[in-house]
């Protein structure tokens, strides 16, 4: 596959020994930057959606961690008609997410598609009871567009308060990863809604892991910023 091949040119392999270290998947890691997969990632979105699609597919499937961190990156846009195609290759994955990096990555790309269908975290909302962890980060992670708004409108802040009450049904998840993910909810929620934070914390801060509500607790001391607003 010449787009593999394209990646694999520019490996680093003393990069690739550190940071397949750092992941701990077993997965092959290629060591490329981050501007390198930006500048791939640049030059393969130009194509159009089906091919786009195709190419995400096969590079997920391909199973080299850089690989699987572009093909979300591929389809992560704000509009995109038809996105159903989209929306179903990037649910497909979920069962195989196994780290933050590839994890975060596909929660971006979900994000664009929950904000266009709020009406999706029907099916979001059963990711929250998953075996594997990294799907209940993901879930909340795919709401995060609502807890940036500023003003939300109705409906969306119906959505923020919905997703509000995955993060506290979460307060108390073993999992590290999901603590993480409770905590970036939180974080990003604070310079929005404080006083919806400071309830969860009081309801819900004795369940949580302490570097998650340490991190939760910092945003309420002011140091989150509002840095997107709904349009």
């Amino acid at each position: 596959m010449q787009e593999i091949e394209a990646l694999r040119a520019k490996a680093d392999p003393d990069r690739a020994t550190r940071e397949a270290g750092r992941h701990k998947s077993g997965r092959e890691t290629l060591g490329l930057t981050p501007a390198a997969m930006a500048e791939q990632v640049a030059e393969w979105r130009q194509r159009p959606l089906a091919a786009r699609l195709a190419l995400a597919a096969a590079l997920w499937e391909a199973d080299l961690h850089e690989a699987r961190m572009i093909a979300p990156r591929l389809l992560a846009q704000a509009r995109i008609d038809p996105d159903q195609p989209v929306w179903d290759l990037l649910t497909l994955w979920l069962p195989d997410l196994d780290g933050a990096a590839i994890a975060d990555g596909v929660a971006t790309a979900l994000q664009r598609r929950v904000a266009a269908d709020p009406g999706r975290m029907d099916e979001v909302e059963v990711w929250l009871g998953a075996a594997n962890p990294w799907m209940r980060r993901v879930a909340l992670a795919s709401a995060l567009p609502f807890a940036k708004l500023v003003h939300p409108k109705p409906a969306k802040q119906a959505a923020r308060q919905r997703a509000h009450g995955w993060a506290a049904g979460l307060a108390g998840d073993p999992h590290g990863a999901v603590q993480q993910g409770v905590a970036v909810w939180l974080r990003t929620l604070a310079p929005r809604d404080p006083d919806a934070v400071a309830s969860f914390i009081e309801a819900h801060g004795s369940q949580m892991k302490p570097h998650a509500l340490a991190e939760a607790r910092r945003a309420m001391d002011g140091r989150g910023t509002v840095d997107d607003q709904e349009r």
